[in-house]
């Protein structure tokens, strides 16, 4: 488990707790250390990773990784603790644990995990004689955004296999946090990503809300995709998906989150980005690709949208 990142191995022969830390020598990664505020009994042994975490400064915008810790706990093991800066993404491998969170009481067993907000009051322990466990401690610009995506809808303890995608990709999180690759930030804040948005598609409010797509508005999604510069009207998708203009508007505000007309023009700006980065087209050219005759009004509309003319784009962002 973990094979390929470097983590340190901490170990003692009897529980840690605040009153005898001083006479154990743990070494932790800088900035870690806040983690262990609050009352806590550390009883097992684990494995730390080694790089220090990035700054907020240098990650303001990015997720990032306070600390990482693969424990091994016995009986006596828990953690009490509140108003940390940090979001929790425990994963339990072997053994039993507890976890009491916003008045609930969780039971967490192998393939079982939680995600937490640190900030609030918060108590994990072992719930049997042993509990294996991993314990990702994360943060960044979005975070309380996603997190909120779990809460909403009460997922915040979920369900994965230990040898299925989760951990694959737990893993290189890890092999990345703890190498020197360049770009590391930038990485480790697309895995993080990477890691939630798998776990919010595996949940079962998720599948439940795909399965309720009408048929017909998904026919009218792809109808779109392909004939989004053909200057579609409301009329041209009622009469084509036969649902009420009224009714259309409420199935896209519902499910795809914006108007007909504002997914018309996402994919507009977003295909012209694409052709702007991969091509050598006129500007001219790709407006009309689009469905935007008038290069003047083209650029005057990308840049509304993109915060940049599209030759400026292209210049940025060429491939």
């Amino acid at each position: 488990m973990f094979d390929n990142a470097h983590l340190q191995l901490n170990t003692s022969d009897t529980p840690i707790t605040p009153s005898n830390l001083f006479h154990h020598y743990i070494e932790l990664p800088d900035g870690s250390s806040s983690l262990f505020n609050g009352s806590f009994c550390l009883d097992g042994y684990s494995y730390r990773a080694l790089f220090a975490p990035c700054s907020d400064q240098n990650a303001k915008n990015l997720f990032f990784i306070r600390t990482f810790v693969y424990m091994h706990s016995r009986e006596k093991y828990y953690t009490k603790r509140t108003n940390e800066s940090s979001y929790l993404l425990s994963f339990t491998y072997e053994g039993k644990g507890v976890l009491e969170y916003e008045k609930k009481t969780y039971t967490l067993k192998k393939g079982e995990g939680f995600l937490i907000d640190c900030r609030k009051p918060h108590y994990y322990k072992s719930g049997a004689s042993h509990w294996t466990h991993a314990d990702l401690h994360f943060n960044g610009y979005l975070s309380d955004e996603f997190f909120e995506l779990f809460a909403k809808n009460d997922y915040l303890k979920f369900h994965q296999p230990t040898d299925g995608n989760f951990q694959t990709q737990l893993e290189d999180l890890v092999e990345l946090y703890t190498g020197l690759t360049p770009y590391r930030e930038l990485l480790i804040s697309q895995k993080i990503n990477s890691l939630l948005t798998l776990l919010l598609t595996s949940a079962p409010f998720y599948k439940k809300s795909v399965s309720r797509v009408p048929e017909n508005l998904v026919y009218l999604l792809t109808y779109i995709q392909n004939y989004y510069h053909k200057h579609l009207t409301l009329d041209n998708l009622s009469d084509f998906s036969g649902i009420s203009k009224p009714h259309l508007i409420r199935l896209f505000r519902k499910y795809v989150g914006c108007t007909p007309r504002e997914y018309i023009l996402r994919l507009q700006i977003e295909n012209a980005k694409q052709l702007l980065e991969s091509t050598a087209l006129t500007i001219k050219q790709i407006g009309i690709m689009v469905g935007i005759e008038d290069a003047n009004y083209f650029s005057r509309f990308f840049k509304s949208r993109a915060g940049l003319l599209p030759q400026d784009w292209r210049t940025a962002h060429r491939v």
